[in-house]
């Protein structure tokens, strides 16, 4: 197939955005096999997104990337790679996407969309501590979301994680979307003598805005709470404050290979984080996680016996205190195998391959075949 895939403007740029990370690692196994072009959308500015938004009640996010330029150069694009697709790969482009259908008329090829999250059920969660405005940001989302989904927009949708495609099928009707989840990174060994340690290890970035809050919230949380023994480490990602605030020590000087420890996941909505747990895993590190992050892992064996639904901080002693007193070669055979279900149930390569799948049939569908 001939494929333009269009970015929120990230996708070869080495950020370290789970968004940019899915492009880059989805896109790349693509090229293998098929004819490819991305375009990155350009960003309209902030305000003048909220000022859109306000004019029409609706989400401001749908407002920052349908600039006519990018239209005119999916246009081109459209005439010098006559692509079979267009996928859209964020729910923000959606706008963006209609200005292309109407551009293109009864020459545009299929489209496809990667819901990265769902607005509305992801806008909710991050306004939970203020019920009245995340009734309002859901309601508005929600008459974006029908509107772009449950028209002839998209012929293919495409989810990231079990939670999204069971409401874009309850939700908007789309029983079509594929799963297609972001796979892990190469898993790390383990030394053949390591034991369960208290330490957190916090991995990651955390500039938008929802993760920094709950960072900021359990930076507050682990120092008044002060467990004893348990140390905090954390890479680059952890603004400077709040790692002077927890003490933390930089985990670029931890050897993830020579010991268990905690990853956490300090989000306390339900989006944003599907990277980060698998990633803990594949370094070793079980997973204490403020939010539910277990769907996407319920069908690997043990994997409830590595990830952990916490609401406190006083949650995290008793599980760190429990995986230290099972035996440790059990332990470490356990994590060995999880490591291995999710490289192979969770690979990139098999992810990529359901993309190809549902463009593939979108393109039929276009096509009326």
């Amino acid at each position: 197939m001939r494929i333009l895939w269009v970015t929120r403007g990230g996708g070869d740029d080495g950020s370290d955005a789970g968004d940019t990370i899915y492009d880059r690692r989805i896109c790349g196994a693509l090229r293998q096999a098929h004819t490819f072009e991305t375009i990155g959308a350009a960003k309209r500015g902030r305000l003048a997104q909220l000022a859109h938004a306000a004019a029409r009640l609706s989400a401001p996010e749908t407002f920052g990337f349908d600039l006519p330029e990018t239209v005119a150069r999916i246009r081109r694009a459209m005439q010098t790679h006559q692509p079979d697709a267009i996928v859209f790969s964020h729910e923000h482009l959606d706008r963006l996407a209609g200005a292309v259908r109407r551009d293109l008329g009864q020459t545009a090829p299929a489209f496809v969309t990667i819901r990265h999250n769902v607005t509305s059920d992801a806008m909710a969660s991050f306004l939970s501590d203020f019920p009245p405005g995340a009734a309002l940001y859901r309601a508005i989302a929600q008459r974006q979301e029908r509107g772009a989904l449950a028209s002839v927009l998209f012929e293919g949708v495409i989810a990231l994680s079990t939670r999204d495609k069971a409401i874009l099928a309850q939700a908007f009707g789309r029983t079509d979307a594929a799963l297609a989840r972001p796979g892990p990174p190469p898993p790390l060994p383990l030394a053949a003598d390591a034991i369960v340690v208290r330490a957190l290890v916090l991995l990651g970035t955390y500039d938008w805005f929802p993760k920094a809050r709950d960072l900021r919230r359990f930076a507050d949380e682990i120092v008044q709470a002060s467990p004893q023994g348990v140390t905090v480490h954390g890479d680059a990602g952890v603004p400077p404050a709040l790692a002077a605030q927890m003490s933390m020590q930089p985990s670029g000087a931890l050897d993830l290979s020579a010991a268990i420890r905690f990853g956490v996941v300090t989000d306390r909505f339900t989006a944003g984080h599907k990277l980060k747990t698998a990633a803990y895993l594949m370094q070793n590190c079980a997973v204490l996680s403020f939010a539910d992050v277990i769907d996407d892992f319920c069908e690997i064996p043990h994997a409830d016996r590595w990830i952990y639904r916490v609401r406190s901080v006083d949650d995290l002693a008793p599980i760190m205190a429990a995986m230290a007193a099972r035996r440790q070669d059990e332990v470490r055979s356990e994590l060995g195998v999880l490591k291995s279900d999710i490289s192979e149930e969770m690979a990139w390569a098999k992810s990529a391959s359901v993309v190809a799948d549902a463009i593939q049939r979108a393109v039929n569908l276009r096509r009326g075949i």
